[in-house]
């Protein structure tokens, strides 16, 4: 029986062994930028604007700067809405010379060239300290051409 109960428990171990060995991949995605980038381009442009406004979402609010708070992060279709509370009051309105800073900031390897390239459009909506809209900018592959 003792012989029984040893084989019993060596067999429970070793298979939950196997079942973390399957649930864990041999490998993380940020461990290699090839294997990154050939995820992310198997991705559609609509899963991967899911995707960053599920995870960014977590990590909202983010302050900007002083005045500028990223509030929330959606994706529809090809679109990714960026909503910015402005926290000054005295600001009604923003220069609509701020387009290609925004569209240079987005432009970047680092943020959303790729899926502006595919095709996808960023909405960045700025609200006042009233909670009213004070400007929308649509950042497209065209304003990257000219921007960087």
């Amino acid at each position: 029986p003792l012989l029984v109960i040893g084989a019993l428990a060596v067999f429970s171990l070793s298979q939950r062994l196997v079942d973390d060995a399957m649930d864990t991949p041999p490998w993380q995605p940020g461990d290699s930028p090839a294997l990154e980038k050939l995820l992310v381009s198997t991705r559609t442009l609509e899963q991967s604007f899911a995707i960053e406004a599920e995870a960014s979402s977590q990590t909202l609010p983010l302050r900007i700067d002083e005045i500028t708070v990223l509030t929330a992060m959606r994706a529809e279709g090809d679109t990714l809405y960026m909503t910015f509370d402005i926290e000054d009051d005295t600001i009604t309105g923003l220069n609509p010379e701020f387009e290609p800073l925004i569209a240079e900031w987005q432009c970047t390897p680092d943020t959303f060239a790729t899926d502006l390239a595919r095709g996808g459009r960023i909405m960045s909506i700025y609200k006042g300290a009233d909670g009213q809209v004070i400007a929308e900018y649509e950042i497209t592959q065209e304003d990257c051409d000219t921007a960087i």
